[in-house]
Formats: structure tokens, C-alpha cells, sequence
């Protein structure tokens, strides 16, 4: 992630949107609504990083790179296998397959570990309807093959 929630906003209050679209802040955003349900100041964080994806792609700054393609991934596995997030977890995969990004991120990431932000990653049993979870997500992806077979066809 290019830039935290923080540092958006703040980027956004001085009036640089083009910066906040050119970033890949938005799309690294897994919608778990951890961060919103977080916030002290009950910001309402992954409707705003909707937004920037509309606004994103309104303005032909889609650029769901493989980075944001592998976090989804790694994302779809975890709740597949637990029927839930962890944020730390998530973090932890998405950078062992990214050293790079995990160097330039390791700051941010050990601050927000420190001021509790970060769980420490849990072990415990998958959520009870972990199985009706995995359904929900296999016809999910069903219908998205679906649409865009239906696309190609246009």
C-alpha cells in the first residue's frame, strides 16, 4: 500500500486527488471494514476507498496491478480457510512474496503493530459457518466467470 488511510486523507484535504488516484492505496483495500470499525474517529474508511476506485476508474486511473491482484488472493484464502479475516496474517503472506514492499513498509507496519492496530495473527478454529462461507464464495466466483464469458461474447 502506497499510503495509509492517514496520509490519504491528508493528501486529499491539501487537494491532491491525482496523487490519491495515481496510488495503489484504494485498490489494495480488501474490504474487511477492520479499519472502519478501528477508527477513533469513525471514519468510514473502506466507503471512502470505494469511492476512490469509482473515481479511479472514472477518470482512467485503473490500475489493479498484480500486487492488489495477489492481496485479493491471499485474502479469499484466509477467509476460506477461517471463515473471517486477520489483518495481520494478511499482511504477513501478501509480504513474503513481496520483499521489496515489505521493506518500504516495515515502519508503518511495526507503528501500527505498537499502537494495537495490528492483531497479533490468531490460530483459533474456523467461525462456525465456515463451510456455507466457502459456498457463498465458490458461486460467487462461478458468476463472475459467468459475466465475463458473457462479455467476451460482445
Amino acid at each position: 500500500m502506497d499510503y495509509s488511510p492517514r496520509e490519504i486523507f491528508a493528501a486529499l484535504r491539501a487537494g491532491m486527488l491525482d496523487k490519491v488516484l495515481h496510488s495503489n492505496t484504494a485498490w489494495m483495500c480488501t474490504s474487511c471494514y477492520s479499519c472502519t470499525v478501528r477508527c477513533p474517529q469513525k471514519i468510514k474508511i473502506t466507503d471512502i476507498m470505494y469511492e476512490l476506485k469509482r473515481l479511479g476508474i472514472k477518470y482512467g486511473y485503473t490500475s489493479p496491478s498484480t500486487r492488489a491482484a495477489a492481496m485479493a488472493r491471499i485474502f479469499i484464502n484466509i477467509t476460506n480457510r477461517l471463515g473471517r479475516n486477520n489483518e495481520t496474517e494478511l499482511m504477513m503472506r501478501y509480504y513474503m512474496g513481496q520483499p521489496g514492499v515489505a521493506m518500504r513498509s516495515a515502519t508503518r507496519g511495526m507503528k501500527m503493530f505498537f499502537k494495537g492496530r495490528l492483531p497479533i495473527p490468531f490460530t483459533g478454529r474456523p467461525i462456525k459457518g465456515v463451510n456455507e462461507m466457502r459456498i457463498i464464495h465458490e458461486t460467487l466466483e462461478r458468476l463472475e466467470e459467468k459475466k465475463l464469458a458473457e462479455e467476451d461474447k460482445r
